[in-house]
């Protein structure tokens, strides 16, 4: 496997457990807070958003525990996410400025998506997953 693929499937291991288990919690707070949000209108909004996003954080983790069997789907289905993942950070970082603040938790998800998919993109990863590539060693294509 190419050293570029390794480090990107690193990459989308850290973010998904993190997405996790913040998205976890807020869960357990949303739970918790579900008489006053039931009465704002907004809690089935608000838990389905949510509960889509760490089904799609799931997705990456079995995504990333499949990239040494290359199998095509598993390049188109990050990537995928990672496009939805970079739109809403861009999402949360023009909100956050409209707003007169620009918050670190904003900015985390867009670092996370353009690492993952600056790698995913390049040529020896499409290689690596459609079987082009037989064998990695360094720079050298077999």
């Amino acid at each position: 496997m190419p050293k570029p693929l390794r480090v990107t499937r690193v990459v989308i291991i850290i973010q998904a457990v993190l997405n996790l288990a913040l998205g976890g919690f807020a869960l357990v707070l949303l739970a918790q807070e579900s008489d006053r949000a039931w009465a704002r209108g907004n809690l089935d909004v608000q838990a389905l958003l949510l509960v889509v996003s760490l089904l799609a954080m799931v997705l990456l983790l079995v995504c990333a525990t499949r990239f040494g069997h290359r199998e095509p789907w598993v390049r188109f289905t990050a990537l995928g996410v990672e496009w939805v993942v970079l739109a809403g950070a861009v999402l949360n970082i023009v909100g956050g400025l409209m707003m007169g603040a620009l918050l670190p938790q904003a900015v985390i998800p867009l670092v996370f998506a353009v690492l993952v998919l600056q790698a995913l993109l390049r040529s020896e990863s499409r290689e690596w997953f459609t079987g082009e590539l037989r064998e990695w060693s360094g720079d050298q294509r077999q």
